[in-house]
């Protein structure tokens, strides 16, 4: 198929339709380049689309709520901390940090409790108020692109699930690059594309691009980083990346095997999902802290005060 914008990443014209729905029924085209593997939204929205989706209406499109509820921030609280143990061997002498698209600011609250000097930068106004007032964050409100290159060198910025929101992937990591300080890291964490996942359900309005690990790699690569490291989480649905500034190096060759995703695409189907023991495993687990996370939300009054007690990781 010729779609109607070229690949953010490798600028080719060459893709194979992947979906002509997002994983609600409504109408939502996602190709897969042939070039570099990396899935996309066809065509791309404008700039403008994109900014008042994200100021307002994405908590709500996406979580039903315009701010966190007691379980939401459980659930969100839990994987902070994960993300602390993920990076504790990157945080030793690294104490200026941004929080980059902070979400409802667990990771942030976790991390300024280890000392760290965080700034968060969070676009959605429910979102970036909810943690002014519950959590006493100092949150400055948009995106990227109001952050003007060398106003700060962070030893450390944060990306959790923000890069694949982002229409030009290697663009908003080339801006986060200019802020960073020469040895400091980069820790990103997406979407695994290439994960065992309903072919039916995975597209969501709010996802623009979907990454596999060497598509990942390869847009670090394209805006100046090195990989520190670059793998899958354990069950295989989330890539974790920690970056740093690297010299400025020939671009380097598509990495991904697009043949290789394309056939698997073409494999897939809803028989062969729900016919994967580890598909009912992997369900069976989430339905459980779904509901442990409700239920212990009940006792949780301040957010704060719950961030506050959470134990935090041992040092490396």
């Amino acid at each position: 198929m010729t779609p109607a914008s070229a690949c953010p990443l490798c600028l080719s014209r060459e893709a194979g339709h992947v979906s002509s729905r997002d994983r609600r029924g409504a109408p939502l085209t996602t190709v897969l380049c042939l070039n570099c593997g990396l899935y996309r939204t066809d065509p791309l929205p404008a700039p403008g689309e994109i900014q008042r989706f994200y100021e307002h209406e994405y908590r709500l499109a996406y979580k039903g709520v315009v701010r966190p509820r007691a379980h939401h921030v459980l659930r969100a609280a839990q994987a902070a901390r994960d993300r602390l143990v993920w990076l504790r061997a990157h945080l030793a002498g690294r104490r200026r940090w941004l929080d980059a698209g902070a979400g409802s600011g667990e990771f942030a609250c976790l991390l300024g409790r280890m000392g760290a000097l965080v700034s968060v930068l969070e676009p959605n106004r429910g979102y970036a108020e909810y943690m002014r007032k519950e959590l006493g964050l100092a949150v400055r409100e948009g995106f990227l692109e109001d952050l003007a290159p060398g106003e700060a060198r962070f030893e450390g910025i944060a990306f959790f699930h923000v890069i694949e929101h982002h229409p030009d992937p290697v663009g908003a990591l080339a801006r986060l690059r200019s802020l960073l300080a020469p040895d400091g890291v980069l820790a990103v964490e997406t979407p695994n594309a290439a994960a065992a996942l309903h072919p039916d359900k995975r597209f969501h309005r709010a996802h623009l691009v979907h990454f596999t690990l060497g598509t990942l790699a390869l847009a670090a690569q394209r805006a100046g980083f090195a990989p520190l490291e670059c793998r899958e989480s354990s069950d295989g649905g989330i890539l974790w990346g920690v970056f740093t500034p690297a010299p400025p190096a020939p671009a380097a060759p598509c990495q991904e095997s697009a043949a290789r995703l394309w056939e698997r695409e073409r494999r897939r189907s809803v028989r062969a999902y729900y016919a994967s023991p580890a598909v009912w495993q992997r369900t069976a687990g989430r339905l459980a802290r779904l509901a442990g996370d409700r239920v212990r939300g009940l006792w949780v009054k301040s957010p704060r005060g719950y961030l506050a007690r959470l134990p935090l990781p041992e040092g490396p």
